[in-house]
Parts: structure tokens; C-alpha cells; sequence
């Protein structure tokens, strides 16, 4: 009885997905703007997707520009992401995250916007542990010690040698559907200088504990966040710099001493023609590690992505981006895919 109302949960929440993705869709068209800014459609939106950052609330970073004044910018995203972290004795994450974003901003003048996004994650074990493993093993990068577990499936491990050796076990008991925390910024346009082709903004952002009571993703305290985008751009060429601290109110997670104060770091670069309807993205995010003194979670991260945009005729705008730890393996996800669809009303 239990298993079939778990199925008519999940059932029901993805006829609704359904059905916000094809109203988002069937809008009619000439409810949108048909007017574009004159720069480029800006990176890819992207909170880090690292195991250990995804334990607390990320600053979100922002283009360094609002809606227009009346208007409203409505985001649809989705990231699929495949998570291992593993260090012999003392910690594993193991597993797989779909994670569907729905974010709203209102133009409240030329100058300010405010947005509110509400995330939904489903965790499981995945199905890509063999696929990655046999990439590995292609171009030689080795497993990691992921080859000697059991594939796909859904473990956190956390073990504490200076606390009576104390273990911290999460299981198949957690996965499934859980609703993540709600975010609300505020961003203000400092510098608009179209003639000298710069731009900058500052964001505030605040997180509620609105999310399923849990130990993992995100801690059930208040944070506060403030980030500075700036962008100069050269032609065609879009290059992007923003950074941000947060205070996180909670201070330990998992048995770990967490950091108080947290540092971020994005760079972007975007090539847009201005008479295409495409734009190709490389960036890149730093962020400061979370816990005061526990291995690779003291340590920053740091994730390379590269994305594509297109508009379409109606004002809709795609994106799509894909993130891979080439270059660092410690602390960064194996995998992950990104979608996401943008409307102006």
C-alpha cells in the first residue's frame, strides 16, 4: 500500500512537471517582447554543482543586467548530475541528482529586479556509473576508487576518527523527491554605460528554510548572500567577472564544523553576434571549501562549463551546457548535463 502511494506521488509530480513545462511552451506569442537588449544573452545560471558545495545554499550569480521595467523573465532549468567523492576511512558520496529549478524576476524599474526560485531534486543511484567508468578507463583518467563499489547506487558516508570514531550513514532511506529551499534576491543595476560597452550589478540574496527537513542540501537557517557582476565587452566577445561572499547561519552539518563565511568566484566568457540568435559559453566557478577542517571539504572547488544559447523568433531562449571535472577530479562532479528555457512577458 505504502509503494503504490510513493508511485501515485511521483506520478503526480511529473504530470505536473508536465504541465508547467507545456504551459510555459503554449504561452501565446504576442504577449512577449519582441524588443532585445543590446548585449549578449549572458553565462549559464548555475549554482556550483560540487557534492561538497551542494551541501549548503549557493550564491546564485547574475548577468550584469535586470529586466526591463513591467517585465517579467520566467526560467525553467533542469540539471541531471552524477556525484562521487570518496577518500578510504573517512568519507564516500555516492549517487546521482535531477535537480528542476523554476525561477521568476520582475522588472520593479529601469534599475532593480526582484527574483524568487524554488528548486525540486529527485536523488537516486543513478544509471550512469558504468558509462563513466568505461570513459575512464577509455582515455585513462582512472576510477578513483568508484570501481569498487557497487554501481548506481545512493550512499553518503561520513566517518569521524576524532569523535570516538562516530560514522554519519545516509542511505536509500533518503532518495526520492525533495524540495529544496526557496531563494529571493534583490539585484540593482549600478552601471549601465552602452557606449562604453560596461555594465555592472550588485545582488543581494536570501534563503528561507522552506525545504524538506533533511541533512543533506541545504541547512534549515536563514543565509544571507551578496555577489558584483561586472562585464566589458569587446565586439562580439562577452567576457564576465563576478563575485560574492555568504554568511550561512548554521555551523556544522553531518558531524563537520562548518565555515561561517563562504567566498565565490565566477568567469565567464560568451561569443554573441548580435545579428545571430546564438551564443557559445566557456566559464568557470571557484568557490572557497565549506567545512573548518575535514579533508577535501576544506578545500576549494572548481567546475569548467561550456553552453550554448539560442532565442527563437517568439523571445524564447534555450540554453543547454555540460560540465565534466577533466581537469580536477578531487571534489568536482564526474558529470552533469544542464537544460534550461527562458521567457520575457
Amino acid at each position: 500500500m505504502m509503494k503504490v502511494s510513493i508511485n501515485m506521488t511521483k506520478f503526480k509530480i511529473a504530470v505536473l512537471a508536465i504541465l508547467i513545462v507545456v504551459a510555459f511552451l503554449a504561452m501565446p506569442r504576442f504577449i512577449f517582447s519582441q524588443t532585445y537588449p543590446a548585449h549578449g544573452f549572458g553565462f549559464i545560471p548555475l549554482r556550483s554543482q560540487s557534492p561538497i558545495q551542494q551541501l549548503r545554499f549557493g550564491i546564485q550569480h547574475h548577468p550584469p543586467w535586470t529586466v526591463p521595467k513591467g517585465k517579467w523573465a520566467l526560467q525553467l532549468q533542469h540539471t541531471w548530475k552524477n556525484v562521487w567523492l570518496h577518500h578510504q576511512d573517512l568519507f564516500r558520496i555516492d549517487g546521482e541528482i535531477h535537480e528542476t529549478v523554476l525561477r521568476s524576476a520582475y522588472g520593479l524599474n529601469k534599475r532593480l529586479e526582484v527574483m524568487v526560485e524554488l528548486p525540486v531534486r529527485y536523488l537516486s543511484g543513478g544509471i550512469l556509473d558504468g558509462f563513466i567508468e568505461a570513459f575512464h578507463n577509455t582515455f585513462g583518467f582512472g576510477q578513483a576508487a568508484r570501481d569498487q563499489f557497487s554501481r548506481d547506487q545512493f550512499a553518503v558516508e561520513i566517518h569521524h576518527p576524532d569523535q570516538d570514531e562516530k560514522v554519519y550513514r545516509i542511505g536509500s532511506e533518503k532518495a526520492g523527491w525533495q524540495v529544496g529551499n526557496m531563494v529571493t534576491s534583490f539585484s540593482y543595476l549600478l552601471v549601465n554605460n552602452e557606449r562604453n560597452n560596461f555594465r555592472a550589478l550588485v545582488t543581494g540574496n536570501l534563503k528561507l528554510p522552506t525545504g524538506s527537513q533533511t541533512e543533506l542540501f541545504g541547512s534549515q537557517g536563514v543565509d544571507f548572500g551578496l555577489s558584483v557582476g561586472i562585464c566589458y565587452n569587446i565586439g562580439n566577445i562577452y567576457p564576465y567577472l563576478n563575485g560574492g561572499m555568504v554568511y550561512y547561519s548554521d555551523d556544522s552539518v553531518l558531524g563537520m564544523k562548518l565555515r561561517q563565511w563562504h567566498a565565490t568566484m565566477l568567469i565567464a566568457f560568451e561569443y554573441h553576434n548580435q545579428n545571430s540568435n546564438h551564443s557559445w559559453i566557456l566559464q568557470g566557478l571557484v568557490e572557497s571549501g565549506v567545512a573548518e577542517n575535514f579533508d577535501q571539504f576544506s578545500q576549494r572547488t572548481s567546475e569548467l562549463l561550456i553552453g550554448y544559447k539560442h532565442r527563437y523568433q517568439s523571445g524564447l531562449v534555450f540554453e543547454i551546457g555540460i560540465l565534466e571535472n577533466l581537469f580536477y577530479f578531487d571534489n568536482s562532479p564526474d558529470v552533469a548535463f544542464h537544460v534550461g528555457l527562458v521567457k520575457f512577458i
